[in-house]
């Protein structure tokens, strides 16, 4: 059997990732709500939940599902800032292949 070369039980996001990463969403949201706690209030989230997506890192992959369906906003995007108008055209075409 072969090792990983990156091992993902030590991954983390640096905190620069984090804030990207929280920036986007509220980015997101600011599209449809003006107010950000009528979001967290509608999706059942706490208060300071963008504080502490952006201290800990910890977004749940279920969530981060729902609201790229709910806003419209791909996942690469939301994870990376990577427009999907910039995706590498052959990766694209990799991942079709593989999805057969």
């Amino acid at each position: 059997m072969s090792r990983r070369k990156y091992p993902l039980k030590n991954y983390t996001l640096t905190r620069k990732q984090r804030e990207a990463i929280a920036g986007r969403i509220r980015a997101a949201v600011k599209r449809r709500y003006k107010v950000d706690a009528r979001f967290l209030e509608d999706y059942g989230l706490a208060p300071g939940t963008f504080g502490h997506w952006k201290r800990d890192g910890k977004l749940n992959v279920a969530f981060l599902a729902r609201l790229s369906k709910d806003f419209d906003v791909d996942l690469t995007w939301l994870l990376r800032g990577i427009p999907p108008e910039e995706f590498p055209k052959e990766r694209l075409e990799t991942s079709r292949k593989s999805e057969d």
